[in-house]
């Protein structure tokens, strides 16, 4: 259905092309580049980069190893590395083209409500605050991406039919593979959102005809999800028993990893030292942004709406208008919340920190501003919401500032790091010197068929291990256990299940970190379990044969001594 036309001293409603969408993508990625971080994160980099090599190698997720990560991201990478060769460039390809997208696609959001400088200006603050966050590897910002998407797409399909209502569900279909989380909060959202328009029209259109358009919306938008999850979900099921797929993505996510990772939301009492930091430290805060934003920005459109009924606007007019995209996006920013609320802070509140971005000029830009009321009291929240997002921006600014400056000179210049890398897969990144020393080492007294346990100082309690060495030192992991995780590799079941293994097929080396030993978080992964099996295991079959700071390497003690007798 052709869009209504705008009523007499109206401003007819933007339809922007894709040529300056794709214009701010391009320079999105060119400054990613720019503000290009340089070392490789050992956790969650590392969870990626080694679960995509296994699966380049045959196994699969959730049977051969275990990890709380959708599927998505290890095939994509494993996808990219078949063709390209093994690299973590092929990751970072994969965060910088999200993190450009979200930019351009948070574009033309805006750009539908904005002048075009202040839609460039939004999607500038939000590319600098998503590099502020760094993390490029995180398997947050593709489905981040893909929920603007579905958010375009599904206000198309109130304007233009339900065939883009089966598009916005296949965008949800294909982010729940990379988080399954975010991928059942926007389809909540948009959920919710169908049926927000539908109370809206209530007046306006017969309850049947209302009712079965509803209907149709549910059903399209469940059938683009189904036409993604239910094959993947097939594929997955005929190699991974359900009880152990359940236990991976819902047992573990649910239960185990809000009482372990669990951080609170920085209080008052903590604003002086996080100022101390500057932008970095005052970053924490900007997790309370969404839950100021979406009020401010429903408030507003709540006095418009009013104003609207007065002057006896349809509702057709507003959806031809794009009005839909504002409750859709609060709703979505809402949602998302979610996965920042247990472990609190910038990175994770990313998936709602975004959409918080794009509704704060929106909101600004569509308040009635003659009104003394609504400007006494939304004013003060405007100014608040955009104070708490200024830090993490500027952050990302400061990045981008270094990262010019030592694109090409320095001893850890991007060039020299990719011209000259440490070891032949730290192209382009590189890691501590201790780890480095220890990979090389490993490197040099190991097959490339032999497998490695890369583990801590301690097992009792855990905070996280380096998952890059495994990467780094081109050598396979020796337990399906490889990725450790306070409250199950701290648990007797899973150590005695490690212990099995090393038994079964001894690791040629193994290398413990006491890098995090004495991390301690305000949560129960700062607490020991008491179980030690692996600790007193480790310490009578293996022998230390050579430490790098706080990395130990040791060797099976019948290998050793057969090594000093020869």
């Amino acid at each position: 259905m052709p869009p209504a036309p705008a009523p007499p001293g109206q401003t007819p409603p933007r339809r922007p092309g894709l040529a300056l969408p794709a214009l701010v993508f391009l320079a999105a990625l060119a400054l990613q580049l720019a503000g290009y971080e340089r070392v490789l994160n050992p956790y969650d980099e590392g969870i990626i980069l080694v679960g995509a090599e296994r699966v380049l190698q045959g196994e699969v997720p959730y049977r051969d190893f275990w990890t709380m990560y959708g599927p998505g991201q290890f095939y994509l990478l494993a996808a990219l590395q078949q063709v390209f060769g093994i690299s973590d460039l092929a990751l970072r390809g994969i965060g910088f083209s999200a993190k450009a997208l979200v930019a351009a696609l948070s574009h033309a959001i805006a750009a539908r409500f904005l002048p075009r400088p202040a839609a460039l200006a939004t999607a500038a603050a939000i590319l600098l605050l998503l590099l502020g966050l760094r993390q490029d590897g995180f398997p947050v910002f593709p489905p981040l991406a893909l929920a603007l998407a579905s958010l375009l797409a599904f206000e198309a399909g109130a304007r233009r039919g339900l065939r883009y209502c089966v598009l916005a569900g296949t965008c949800i279909g294909l982010g729940t593979l990379f988080r399954h989380d975010l991928g059942a909060y926007n389809a909540a959202a948009l959920g919710l959102a169908a049926l927000l328009l539908a109370w809206l029209r209530r007046r306006e259109m017969p309850w049947a005809a209302n009712r079965a358009l509803l209907l149709r919306h549910w059903a399209a938008l469940a059938g683009g999800i189904a036409l993604v999850v239910l094959p993947a979900m097939a594929l997955l099921l005929q190699a991974v028993p359900l009880p152990d797929l359940a236990w991976n993505l819902i047992t573990v996510p649910a239960t185990i990893y809000p009482a372990m990772r669990a951080l609170p939301f920085p209080g008052p009492a903590n604003l002086r030292a996080a100022a101390h930091h500057g932008a970095l430290g005052l970053s924490d805060y900007a997790v309370y942004a969404p839950f100021l934003a979406v009020p401010a920005a429903l408030a507003v459109e709540a006095l418009r709406r009013r104003a609207d009924r007065r002057a006896g606007r349809p509702m057709a007019a507003l959806v031809a208008e794009g009005w839909v995209l504002i409750p859709a996006l609060a709703l979505i920013c809402l949602f998302f919340t979610l996965k920042g609320l247990v472990r609190v802070s910038p990175v994770h509140m990313a998936p709602a920190l975004v959409p918080a971005m794009i509704l704060l000029p929106v909101a600004f830009a569509r308040m009635p501003w003659a009104r003394p009321g609504p400007r006494v009291l939304l004013a003060p929240l405007f100014g608040l919401v955009a104070l708490l997002l200024a830090p993490p921006v500027e952050l990302g600014g400061q990045l981008v500032a270094q990262g010019l400056g030592h694109l090409a000179t320095g001893p850890h210049s991007l060039l020299r790091l990719c011209r000259d890398p440490v070891l032949p897969r730290l192209r382009c990144v590189t890691s501590d010197p201790a780890s480095l020393q220890a990979a090389a080492y490993v490197r040099a007294h190991s097959a490339p068929t032999d497998r490695i346990y890369v583990g801590t100082g301690r097992h009792d309690r855990i905070f996280v291990n380096n998952m890059s060495f495994y990467w780094m030192a081109e050598r396979r992991s020796a337990t399906r256990w490889q990725e450790l995780h306070p409250g199950i590799q701290t648990t007797a079941a899973v150590q005695d299940a490690m212990i099995r293994e090393f038994e079964a097929a001894p690791p040629a080396l193994v290398v413990l970190s006491e890098q995090w030993d004495a991390a301690a978080e305000p949560n129960a992964s700062s607490r020991s379990s008491g179980v030690t099996r692996l600790d007193d295991y480790l310490a009578a079959r293996f022998e230390e044969v050579a430490r790098f700071g706080p990395v130990r390497v040791l060797k099976p003690v019948a290998a050793q001594r057969d090594h000093r007798g020869a």
